[in-house]
């Protein structure tokens, strides 16, 4: 709670027994004024795909290449990190295997302590 932040608006949708199951961060920017520079325009958005098919994509607003365009020529383009195709992968762990896998090989770093488990449940939970 700062300065910065006042007044942006944090919107959490989340729902059970949905058609689809997934888990989607999505980050929507405030749109520029439609007297700006580059006129009405899309805003930009910052996309987090957790599961399935984990990726990270960034939808901007970019400049058309070249020398004759002008600063009006944008076009909305995306910036994407598709891990599956990124590293070629043919699949990736499904949501808790890789959390059983560590368990069972003795790795801890992906889990909490229960004095931060204790935290987090108090804020989100009071």
């Amino acid at each position: 709670d700062n300065e910065r932040w006042s007044g942006v608006p944090f919107i959490m949708k989340a729902g059970k027994a949905l058609e689809t199951q997934q888990t989607i961060v999505r980050i929507q920017f405030k749109k520029a004024p439609p007297n700006s520079l580059f006129g009405d325009q899309p805003q930009n958005e910052l996309v987090i795909r957790i599961q399935p098919n984990e990726a990270i994509y960034y939808k901007i607003l970019a400049k058309m290449p070249g020398l004759t365009q002008r600063a009006r020529d944008v076009q909305q383009t995306v910036l994407d990190l598709d891990l599956k195709r990124r590293f070629e992968l043919k699949r990736t762990p499904e949501a808790y295997e890789k959390l059983i896998h560590d368990v069972i090989q003795g790795e801890s770093h992906n889990f909490v302590r229960r004095d931060e488990l204790e935290e987090a449940w108090r804020i989100f939970d009071p």
